[in-house]
């Protein structure tokens, strides 16, 4: 945290490996100026052998090694029928055998969205799942269930589901849907999708009800808040019911969603800056953040560890600033380090500490994003965009994450004090080029610092 940290410069980089001529083919030839005035984002799985490209409908799947094309879907697109569809957001699905990609779709000609099962070694879709909005953003939960399910940090009704995933989507809602992945047959993709079967929780027949909804050619989800969504209006509540604000469900995006199995808690960010806290366990609100000035959307949220603290505490990182496919505007991105503070903690064999009964929560350190690292008095810029924001989990080299099962009875230890933030800043001048930016966060650092509240200079 000290001044000296910007004398540090990289001993060695590597080579820059160039996309294959058929991936920048696709990305940049796209039929239609809707697509091609989409921006191109992406992302890397935590094991490190695939990384995928998206732009407009299409999705590259690359060698991070070679920067050879693995696999390509342009999604709504046949050679009988296209259908006006954008990608909204990817993220991976590790399974004991495999690695899928799960992929959030939108439709351009209408308000409805999709969630299709990318299997990346076949190169085609083999699920896909309609949704009444647009998604906006994902997060697996589990890949196994019933026998195999993990029996603690989620509820006995998420453990009937055979791989969970969350979605975001527009007008504020979030849905925990079955996969389905104990299938045997695979029977939908984008022209002939399979629907949507919202199951109450406190129905006491859910096992019978998945049966039904999987004989129906549907897949069972539950709503997370459905009782703050009335009438074209969405209720922003605390966890006692309280009804902090009121919003048009028009105005309102999921734009960030983490499911975070040590706590057992799904965090739901919001368009307007706020994040809650949800107990899977319970199917509760556990926090909900407090309004702030002029706050921008949610766009990442991180878990952190301290090493060796002897209070039951871990920390989120809340990013809020611009979404990765919008272009670098005026405000920048400010990123705040939250601490949570808990009563209790088990040890689970699978799993590792966890921590029960949520205590509170409160931030202790922020940051804005700009062209200067460190934000100083004479940065001479001030948007910014994170590119990427994640946990360094050094220990993760050693385990192939796409055959870990959630139901292994290996203790998983990991280091969890590094967060490593990757931001974009505007030009300062015309013709010259946006500049990019990496930091590196240790928390046992911040520590020993006395934990302070902001950069010291």
């Amino acid at each position: 945290m000290s001044r000296p940290l910007r004398e540090i410069e990289p001993t060695k980089t590597s080579s820059l490996k160039l996309y294959s001529s058929s991936t920048i083919e696709c990305l940049e030839r796209l039929e239609g100026s809707d697509e091609v005035s989409t921006r191109i984002f992406g992302k890397s799985s935590r094991c490190g052998k695939y990384s995928w490209l998206v732009r407009g409908s299409a999705l590259e799947v690359i060698n991070p090694t070679s920067g050879q094309r693995l696999s390509a879907w342009r999604f709504g697109w046949s050679s009988s029928k296209k259908l006006s569809f954008s990608i909204n957001c990817v993220e991976e699905l590790p399974t004991p055998d495999s690695l899928y990609l799960l992929v959030g779709l939108q439709n351009m000609a209408g308000s409805s969205g999709m969630v299709c099962l990318f299997d990346p070694v076949l190169s085609r879709v083999i699920k896909a799942i309609e949704f009444p909005r647009a998604v906006t953003t994902l997060e697996c939960l589990t890949t196994s269930g019933g026998a195999n399910a993990p029996q603690h940090s989620i509820s006995a009704q998420l453990r009937l589901m055979f791989g969970v995933a969350a979605v975001g989507m527009d007008c504020g809602h979030v849905y925990l849907v079955d996969l389905r992945l104990d299938d045997d047959v695979e029977e939908f993709d984008e022209w002939n999708p399979s629907h949507l079967q919202i199951v109450d929780l406190d129905n006491p027949n859910i096992a019978l009800l998945r049966s039904r909804a999987r004989e129906d050619g549907a897949h069972m989800a539950f709503e997370l808040g459905g009782e703050c969504h009335m009438l074209g209006s969405f209720s922003y509540a605390s966890p006692e019911g309280e009804i902090l604000g009121n919003y048009a469900s028009s105005e309102i995006i999921i734009t960030s969603l983490k499911y975070i199995r040590q706590l057992g808690s799904l965090v739901v960010g919001y368009s307007f800056g706020c994040f809650q806290i949800w107990d899977l366990e319970q199917h509760s609100r556990e926090f909900s953040s407090l309004f702030g000035v002029y706050m921008l959307p949610v766009t990442h949220i991180i878990y952190q560890e301290p090493e060796n603290d002897p209070r039951l505490c871990c920390f989120l990182w809340v990013a809020r600033g611009q979404t990765e496919n919008e272009e670098v505007g005026d405000s920048p991105t400010t990123i705040t380090l939250y601490q949570l503070i808990y009563e209790r903690e088990e040890t689970l064999s699978g799993y590792g500490r966890v921590l029960k009964d949520f205590s509170g929560c409160g931030g202790r350190f922020e940051h804005q994003l700009t062209g200067d690292p460190y934000h100083l008095a004479d940065a001479t810029t001030c948007g910014s965009r994170v590119l990427c924001f994640y946990t360094l989990e050094r220990d993760e080299a050693a385990i192939d994450v796409t055959r870990l099962d959630d139901s292994s009875d290996e203790v998983v230890s990991r280091d969890l004090t590094l967060v490593v933030c990757v931001w974009e800043a505007p030009p300062v001048e015309l013709h010259s080029s946006p500049s990019s930016h990496m930091a590196v966060f240790d928390i046992n650092r911040w520590y020993h610092s006395q934990m302070p509240a902001s950069i010291r200079y």
